[in-house]
């Protein structure tokens, strides 16, 4: 029901429209709701395609939680959007299939989880990922603690944690984490270099991976505590590949089976062509 306010302004629902006061002016329009919005074809497949992205963009967030960082407070927006872009790019005018090429989801490579302490001005070594015959190869050179890892005020110890999201496009299938996907190891403050290390982890075919990396910093004098905050909490997603090929059915423990995965309209080119500049 609509009232009128102090200034003899309508405001509120009267039938089907709704009334409200705009720069000293009544204005009028059509309630939104079921019956009163319009769509045609475009607004429709614009609409369907940030529905896959940002489903799809918040089952990302949620396979890197065993990083336990902060993100900054448009980091969710960020990656909406890059999503969109990435399924709006892959995604048939005519058909409505996404056909994702093994590199479709590069432009996510470095993206900072916290734009307000970007990884990449913390940590100056970055690790070399590659993912070949199935095996995502992961190798992270020697750090000079004194020259590649800065460390807040306060803080003399640093957490450094690699986490690997496995899961298949198709099936709702997703890997259950371990030792093997969640990587962690301490840096002292006072420590002069951490030797060069290298991991290797099977991805089945028909799988996307994701490869993340954090620092949690911390004042470890007497007890332990945290020093990250929204402020201060470097992420970075540092790789997202996608091992070609079609992804075999398990009943492994495993792997947990998840709502979000692409369906059936979506096919990964087994044989892609010669790298789209775009892709």
């Amino acid at each position: 029901m609509a009232t009128v306010d102090d200034d003899g302004y309508l405001r509120g629902p009267v039938g089907p429209t709704s009334n409200r006061r705009r720069r000293g002016k009544q204005v009028v329009q059509t309630k939104p709701g079921k019956g009163n919005v319009k769509q045609n074809e475009s607004t429709k497949r614009a609409a369907t395609t940030f529905g896959i992205a940002s489903a799809f963009a918040a089952k990302v967030r949620t396979s890197l939680r065993e990083l336990y960082f902060i993100s900054d407070g448009k980091m969710i927006n960020r990656l909406n959007k890059i999503m969109g872009l990435i399924i709006a790019r892959h995604k048939k005018a005519d058909t409505g299939k996404i056909e994702l090429k093994s590199k479709a989801f590069k432009s996510l490579q470095y993206f900072e989880m916290n734009v307000n302490s970007p990884l990449r001005e913390n940590l100056w070594i970055f690790p070399e990922i590659k993912l070949e015959d199935g095996n995502l190869n992961i190798l992270l050179p020697e750090i000079n603690v004194k020259e590649d890892l800065y460390f807040p005020v306060g803080g003399n110890s640093c957490t450094i944690c690699i986490e690997i999201a496995i899961a298949a496009l198709y099936h709702g299938l997703y890997r259950r984490p371990d030792d093997q996907s969640s990587i962690m190891f301490d840096v002292s403050r006072d420590a002069v270099t951490i030797p060069a290390q290298q991991w290797a982890i099977e991805v089945p075919a028909g799988c996307y991976c994701v490869t993340a990396m954090a620092l949690h910093y911390y004042n470890n004098r007497r007890l332990k505590i945290s020093l990250n905050s929204e402020q201060c909490s470097p992420a970075m997603i540092c790789d997202f590949s996608i091992h070609e090929g079609k992804f075999a059915k398990t009943k492994s423990r495993s792997w947990i089976s998840t709502p979000v995965y692409f369906n059936s309209k979506i096919k990964i080119q087994e044989s892609p062509p010669e790298e789209d500049p775009e892709s």
